[in-house]
């Protein structure tokens, strides 16, 4: 993994420390970028960095720099020029290799994008806000209508489950409120298996979201039944009790059959049923002789046998709760179908020698005598809306993905 991050910020770092006069920030800035890898900087942001880098020699030329104390010979102006062209260095190179993470994560396709995962993980404050807004792009082009082919925002629900990003929960609520199949175009299949553990997570216990979700006629009827599971969570997870969580459910059970959302029915009779809510026994039998609840999804006979096995039935049905949140993305999504597939291995290339940062007080024309690295990579890239590579028949959305 690049590193050219963590030294970026660091020189960053240094030119702000106000503590010290600006010819004694020079030194030490420059020397927090030595030895940085320039060649997996995007073209255009490597010349840009070699451009400031030999502006700045030749600022230090005219003083005859070679250890450290010389910096002190710089006027103050020119001490200041050097640190705002370094300050222009360290965001040049922060932006490029932001994007090329991000590009990573947006182009994964069939590989698991493991590389830039770590280095959002390493660098969270820098790529929270991007990943963000990544999110927040996705939410617009669905309600316009657009097809979601890039990858990113999908690794953003799940980084930024991992990450814990309170901030980010608001956001994920709109992607859960996303009419149609909306959901389904940013998480896909986790709809059905991520949905009540992000919610248990980011809700801290309080139900009013997940409530609202689960009474949203407006929402994806398979949004709202994992909405519906999110109880059974916080109940495992001991932030509300069972008599509460039974007592919400039963409630959201009275107002679908009052107003007549019976799609949601059956799957609030199988989460009151997991939850042996034996005081919504009689509720349910009715709906059921009311003809109101779909029994292809579950019949009476079996919500019946589960409330009354009682505490048998909640002990195994809180211990098939998956982790709430999302403890490790990668291991997570490595057990994936879309993420099984063995890319093809391309052909073994010679070792190119890097473009680096030499250390601050070696002469200008040490600077860049390495070429750049370039590197291309190709593939088929397989549509949400193209059959699946898997050879199920169903849309690579609906199936793998």
């Amino acid at each position: 993994m690049s590193d050219i991050i963590i030294k970026a910020q660091r020189s960053s770092d240094i030119t702000r420390t106000r503590s010290l006069s600006a010819w004694q920030r020079v030194w030490p800035a420059l020397e927090a970028l030595s030895g940085l890898t320039l060649s997996t900087l995007n073209s255009s942001a490597k010349e840009a960095v070699e451009a400031q880098l030999a502006a700045v020699n030749q600022i230090s030329a005219a003083y005859d720099i070679q250890v450290e104390a010389d910096y002190e010979k710089l006027t103050n102006s020119d001490a200041l020029d050097i640190l705002s062209r370094i300050n222009t260095i360290t965001q040049l190179c922060v932006d490029s290799e932001t994007e090329r993470v991000m590009k990573e994560l947006d182009t994964a396709r069939r590989k698991l994008p493991v590389a830039a995962i770590k280095e959002v993980r390493k660098h969270r404050d820098t790529f929270v806000p991007l990943l963000m807004r990544s999110l927040e792009q996705a939410i617009l082009r669905v309600r316009n209508g657009d097809k979601i082919e890039e990858d990113a925002s999908f690794f953003a629900v799940f980084l930024l489950t991992e990450m814990e990003v309170d901030e980010a929960f608001p956001i994920m609520l709109e992607v859960l409120r996303l009419p149609d199949e909306g959901p389904f175009e940013l998480l896909g299949d986790g709809v059905h298996e991520l949905v009540a553990p992000i919610l248990a997570l980011f809700s801290r216990g309080n139900t009013d979201e997940i409530g609202e979700i689960v009474q949203d006629s407006n929402v994806n009827m398979y949004v709202r039944w994992s909405a519906a599971k999110a109880y059974k969570y916080l109940v495992r997870d001991e932030l509300i009790s069972r008599p509460v969580a039974v007592d919400a459910l039963h409630q959201h059970f009275r107002q679908c059959v009052e107003n007549e959302y019976h799609d949601m029915l059956a799957p609030l009779a199988c989460e009151l049923g997991d939850l042996a809510a034996e005081a919504a026994l009689e509720t349910i039998r009715s709906a059921y002789q009311h003809k109101l609840v779909d029994e292809s999804i579950v019949d009476l006979a079996f919500i019946e046998s589960q409330i009354a096995a009682g505490e048998e039935t909640v002990k195994q049905e809180l211990e098939y709760c998956r982790p709430t949140g999302m403890p490790d993305t990668i291991t997570e999504l490595s057990h994936w179908a879309a993420f099984r597939e063995e890319p093809a291995r391309p052909p073994r290339q010679p070792n190119p020698q890097p473009t680096l940062v030499p250390r601050p007080h070696l002469p200008s024309s040490d600077v860049g005598r390495s070429q750049a690295v370039t590197s291309i990579r190709s593939g088929h890239k397989v549509g949400r809306n193209d059959p699946c590579p898997c050879g199920s028949g169903k849309k690579f959305k609906r199936c793998c993905r």
